[in-house]
């Protein structure tokens, strides 16, 4: 469960640094833009202001991809999660989307750590053997 965990808290991040590398893609592209309308021809040649754009839009349209890629996968994670009923959906919730240790959610469910270690093991077998998580590592 631990390595579920794990690899969506990896996720989540990875759609944050994504998404802000696309904001400082838009950011430099208007950059771009307002400096070279004063400039273009003078000192900068349009092919190289071109050139720049172009890359800009492919890095910025590259990036937007992988986050929705990383976006279906988390979605995809979140349906299996829902899969789950009850105690079983309450301890995978806590561990792996909340990243709680097993005796923290013992505690706040009010049963005993070694009953949560047990329903820990199954929901870790069960995605496990879906492989939903694993299949992207």
């Amino acid at each position: 469960m631990l390595d579920s965990y794990r690899f969506y808290e990896d996720l989540i991040m990875e759609i944050e640094v994504l998404e802000l590398q696309i904001e400082s893609a838009i950011q430099e592209r208007e950059n771009w833009h307002f400096m070279n309308k004063h400039r273009i021809g003078k000192h900068l040649p349009l092919d190289e202001v071109l050139i720049r754009m172009d890359t800009l839009a492919e890095r910025i349209e590259w990036l937007t991809e992988r986050i929705e890629d990383k976006k279906k996968l988390r979605r995809n994670i979140q349906e299996k999660l829902n899969g789950f009923e009850g105690l079983e959906y309450k301890v995978a919730y806590l561990r792996i989307v909340q990243g709680k240790r097993l005796e923290d959610i013992a505690e706040e469910l009010g049963y005993s750590v070694d009953w949560i270690k047990k329903v820990s093991a199954t929901v870790t077998k069960h995605l496990e053997s879906t492989d939903i998580v694993y299949k992207t590592m």
